[in-house]
């Protein structure tokens, strides 16, 4: 599938949902990181240009590893929408995969997500979380 990648004037808000950040969507703010499975889980956002969040997964292993990535959003315990990606093979240490973002009302209906990462010696069930991500050790708490 190929990469959409994005400008600042491209996408606002909930125009952004399922397109890729890039250098002009200005990540101003990351919750604090968290590791599991030496994946090395950031939830990342855009604040004021593309009101978007989205989320960074690193590999943290010294073998190169699969890497796959989730924000959830949605339903009671996000478990209903979600964007997500893999990586295409293993990849090596301190390399990340992010995923698509979550748009928002322009800042004003702000969409609770979490976010969620694995890395792993085989490809990785998508999307990570499964069934219930509010109670998955690979989901950091809600944004």
């Amino acid at each position: 599938m190929p990469i959409k990648t994005i400008q600042a004037a491209m996408c606002s808000g909930y125009n952004c949902t399922g397109l890729y950040a890039d250098s002009s969507c200005n990540a101003t703010g990351v919750g604090a990181s968290y590791t599991y499975n030496y994946a090395m889980i950031e939830r990342r956002q855009s604040e004021f240009y593309c009101k978007a969040q989205w989320t960074r997964v690193t590999n943290k292993n010294s073998a190169s590893r699969w890497t796959a990535s989730a924000t959830r959003y949605g339903g009671t315990y996000y478990e209903m929408y979600y964007q997500s990606v893999q990586s295409a093979a293993p990849i090596g240490y301190g390399v990340s995969v992010f995923t698509p973002m979550v748009g928002n009302d322009n800042g004003v209906n702000v969409i609770d997500t979490l976010s969620c990462g694995n890395t792993g010696t085989n490809q990785l069930s998508q999307p990570i979380g499964g069934s219930q991500p509010y109670l998955s050790p690979y989901c950091t708490s809600v944004w």
